[in-house]
């Protein structure tokens, strides 16, 4: 179980979409890069994975394929019931969104994250003990 709750000390990228999506299977590698360069600053990307390529609600499998080694959360988003309630205005996707710390929303269903992230990371963030520890030893996040 995910809870936004657990990363309110952080900003937090909400991106949703299916697996047969151009721009959806494109976003992955930017959103991969933003969490190589602004985890230890105070940044979770949580991927929400709507539909597989069969237009399904995706298994253990397939969200195991769509995270492909990228070092961040991919969850399930049965019947679009998280992203589509409030995260997408446009019902086009892939739907990206920005929380800021104390989950201020920062950006709702856009595409310019990336001009948004820097200025909206917690000031003073450190990674906690036990998860630096983690990273030095290798772990993925």
């Amino acid at each position: 179980t995910v809870r936004l709750h657990d990363f309110c000390h952080m900003a937090v990228l909400v991106v949703s979409g299916f697996e047969t999506c151009g721009g959806c299977i494109q976003y992955r590698t930017d959103m991969a890069q933003f969490m190589d360069q602004y985890f230890d600053r105070g940044l979770m990307v949580i991927d929400f994975l709507a539909q597989n390529s069969a237009g399904a609600t995706p298994n253990e499998e397939d969200l195991t394929r769509w995270a492909d080694g990228h070092n961040y959360a991919v969850l399930a988003d049965p019947n679009w019931g998280t992203t589509s309630t409030g995260y997408d205005k446009d019902n086009s996707y892939p739907s990206i969104s920005l929380l800021g710390p104390g989950a201020e929303v920062i950006m709702l269903d856009a595409r310019d994250a990336d001009t948004l992230i820097e200025d909206h990371l917690p000031e003073g963030f450190s990674l906690p003990d036990y998860v630096q520890g983690d990273m030095d030893d290798g772990a993925s996040r």
